[in-house]
């Protein structure tokens, strides 16, 4: 784990967010989060859950990144759900949101550093910009606050719209509201220019020179070059040759290349490296001049303290999709109540994995799942805090244990969990032992390898952790599995860590109670079992209830689904006349 401080990006006072409360971002002794490892998102698979926020580009990394940093802090929860909850109770608001995100997003651009090269240029676009995106989300929140701020629940959007009236109360910016869109029209009547180029008597490129700024735009060739050399007309801006365009950026997203957008990443080369568009930039610098000095007049007008919110309502606005979505197919969501971290509970009823749910939503068919999803109840508790989990392969296991992270991680993160009711302490690490398919180092062995993973979770687990093992020592003989298993869960149980642990040990789960009366503290350790139908043909359930362990994982079943059971293989190999 690595941690990270909740105020990187958050150093001003003054500052609305969504994600921080004011007294976390002004407070001397900032929040402390610790930032998932890659190996635990791996194996929790957090990539796919971020998938269902449906990112753009970049956003990817922003938000995995986001929702791997756990918070523990009670306050903070707390303020992310309440701004959850009132966009998710409003959808007027939502929608209001995800319309202005063109806009505030201009907010966000007017704070990147700017060239010294090009600073005049992108400084009055980027501000005319700004004061134009700003006009636009103080009309528009404006308008639904003053309508609905009674049933507003969250401080930060509370201070939203106590910043917007001040804003809009400011004289500056009532004559800015009237100024500005004129301002707009002269910005945006330069579209292009036009270029002399004088030849040599080879024909060759020699000379070249800005004749004039135009309101209209060139386009590519739409003659071909004789026709036009012969005489024939065409439009004053339509060219004789194609449309070259400076590269713009790419980037590699879900195995697609995809190209971003110009005038939010610039561009794959700096065009001001091309001689000819330093000299257009003196000449736009000029005409120019005028807008900059009626922008002056405004210098005290700032978004400064509503911008943070520019790089927010995307990632709550991304969850509030997701969520939405698995309401529409008919599965439950619930606002979890927070309890203290010393209590060390994750309780939830009626609970589901939420990226089962996105890999069964039918691409084409919102609300429609490909096939039902089987709920199951969590209890981890002092009489539960360690639970160890047996049953049939693919019996569900692995995914009830999944389940448990996404919903501590979306809980901490502000949002709602998958399930009908939810109460739970933050988790301030997640641990997970997985097996891996990375190379094992040859000098210690598999064995060797999933002790020294051990040695270094314990490096960082604490009583308020969520340790997650599956299939755990599965790599050596049961009696040593067994042996080393035992002690691992023997100190959880000490530290009173919530643990679950995914195993085909039977013999281990049937010694829970041996476990429990060998421990001197006052957490317990339980056997749940994934259980299977006993009416008729066995098959799975995908429940998982605290019972007994069966004593066997239906090896047998599976190896007929898949045909190599010893009668199939017989038969198989008798139908090609080798026996």
């Amino acid at each position: 784990m690595i941690q990270t401080n909740s105020n990187d990006l958050r150093t001003a006072k003054g500052i609305i967010s969504l994600l921080w409360p004011k007294e976390s971002i002004e407070n001397k002794e900032p929040t402390v989060v610790r930032q998932i490892d890659a190996t635990a998102c791996r194996d929790i698979e957090l990539e796919h859950l971020v998938q269902g926020f449906k990112p753009h580009g970049k956003e990817m990394t922003q938000w995995i990144r986001l929702l791997g940093s756990l918070c523990a802090d009670e306050r903070v929860i707390r303020h992310r759900q309440q701004v959850f909850s009132d966009i998710y109770e409003h959808p007027v608001l939502a929608e209001l949101l995800e319309d202005l995100l063109p806009e505030l997003q201009a907010l966000s651009y007017s704070r990147t550093p700017k060239s010294k090269e090009n600073d005049l240029v992108f400084s009055v676009t980027q501000r005319l910009a700004e004061l134009e995106g700003l006009a636009a989300i103080v009309s528009s929140l404006l308008g639904f606050f003053k309508n609905e701020h009674e049933t507003i629940k969250s401080r930060a959007f509370l201070d939203l719209f106590d910043e917007l009236q001040n804003i809009e109360s400011d004289p500056h910016f009532r004559q800015m509201m009237s100024e500005v869109p004129e301002l707009l029209v002269q910005l945006r009547n330069v579209s292009s220019v036009t270029i002399g180029v004088n030849l040599n008597h080879h024909l060759q490129p020699v000379q070249a020179t800005l004749l004039s700024v135009n309101k209209e735009r060139f386009n590519g060739q739409s003659t071909n070059l004789l026709n036009r050399l012969m005489g024939k007309t065409a439009s004053e801006f339509e060219g004789i040759a194609q449309l070259h365009s400076v590269p713009q950026k790419m980037i590699q997203f879900n195995g697609q290349t995809v190209k971003l957008d110009s005038d939010t990443h610039g561009y794959a080369v700096n065009p001001m490296m091309v001689p000819l568009f330093k000299d257009l930039n003196e000449v736009l610098k000029k005409t120019l001049a005028p807008i900059d000095h009626a922008l002056r007049k405004y210098g005290r007008i700032s978004s400064n303290r509503i911008s943070a919110i520019s790089e927010e309502i995307p990632f709550f606005l991304g969850g509030l999709r997701m969520l939405k979505g698995f309401v529409k197919a008919g599965l439950p969501v619930c606002c979890p109540k927070i309890l203290a971290a010393e209590q060390r509970i994750s309780r939830m009823k009626s609970a589901y994995n939420p990226n089962l749910a996105l890999a069964l939503l039918i691409q084409g068919k919102e609300g429609k799942l490909s096939s039902p999803i089987v709920l199951n109840d969590v209890d981890m508790s002092q009489n539960s805090r360690v639970q160890i989990i047996t049953g049939p392969n693919q019996g569900g296991k692995t995914t009830y244990i999944q389940a448990i992270a996404h919903s501590h991680i979306l809980f901490q993160a502000g949002f709602f969990v998958p399930a009908t009711e939810a109460e739970m302490s933050p988790v301030d690490c997640l641990c997970t032992h997985f097996p891996t398919e990375e190379k094992i180092d040859r000098g210690r062995g598999r064995l060797g390898d999933e002790a020294h993973r051990f040695s270094r979770l314990f490096e960082m687990v604490t009583a308020n952790s969520l340790f997650l093992l599956n299939e755990s020592f599965s790599s050596t003989y049961s009696g040593e599995s067994l042996y080393m298993a035992q002690d691992i869960l023997r100190i959880l149980l000490k530290l009173g860590t919530r643990t679950l642990f995914a195993t085909h040990l039977h013999e281990l789960a049937a010694r829970y109670e041996d476990l429990n009366r060998a421990s001197d503290y006052p957490d317990r350790c339980v056997s749940l079992v994934s259980r299977v139908s006993e009416s008729g043909e066995k098959r799975r359930t995908y429940q998982i209830v605290p019972s007994q362990p069966l004593g066997h994982s239906y090896a047998k079943e599976i190896a007929e689904k898949f045909g190599i059971a010893y009668d199939q293989l017989k038969d198989s190999l008798k139908a090609r006349g080798v026996f």
